[in-house]
């Protein structure tokens, strides 16, 4: 079997910590299987799933050509959601404010999905950190929009590989940095 990828942006060390406290709240209120291992917060571009070694090196290759318009930029996250069904929920989320340049990203990543030979996501881009999974109550979630704020510094593109087994679940095998509007042009 392949192993499985994704295309995301990590989160920066005070962004993961801040999630991180902010998770441990939560979990004292949400009664979710599973919660997301710090180490493995992301804000997920593409999920590409199976993936060989000749479709990652045409996505890497246009991914190189197309993002250096794309310069770093923040986001305010300040947002928290589920999906799924009210009742039993599949994942809590937190999530950026609406962002032109995150839009354009995505739009960028997908064409070079395109270009690499796979189809481009069929579902509308919703940004979001998963912070948890699996709703386990009878009761429906009663979600409280208790998240403090804070800053998702853009500034890095990582190919995640994934490890279904492994705690933290996700490594990083590829990054493209992206350049500051100060230095790079």
């Amino acid at each position: 079997m392949e192993p499985h990828y994704f295309l995301a942006v990590s989160l920066t060390q005070p962004a993961e910590e801040h999630l991180a406290l902010q998770q441990e709240q939560w979990k004292k209120i949400y009664a979710f299987k599973k919660w997301t291992h710090p180490e493995d917060f992301h804000l997920t571009l593409s999920f590409l799933g199976s993936a060989d070694s000749s479709f990652l090196e045409q996505f890497k290759t246009c991914l190189q050509e197309k993002l250096p318009v794309h310069h770093s930029f923040e986001v305010e996250v300040r947002e928290v959601g589920t999906f799924g069904h009210s009742l039993k929920p599949r994942i809590l989320w937190a999530g950026p404010e609406a962002s032109d340049s995150l839009e354009q990203l995505y739009e960028d990543v997908q064409l070079c999905l395109e270009e690499a030979g796979r189809k481009r996501e069929n579902r509308p881009f919703r940004p979001h950190i998963t912070v948890a999974k699996k709703w386990d109550h009878q009761e429906p979630i009663a979600l409280k929009q208790d998240l403090l704020p804070f800053i998702l510094e853009v500034k890095d593109i990582v190919l995640y590989q994934i490890f279904p087994e492994k705690t933290p679940k996700y490594k990083g095998v590829w990054t493209y940095e992206l350049t500051s509007k100060e230095g790079g042009d």
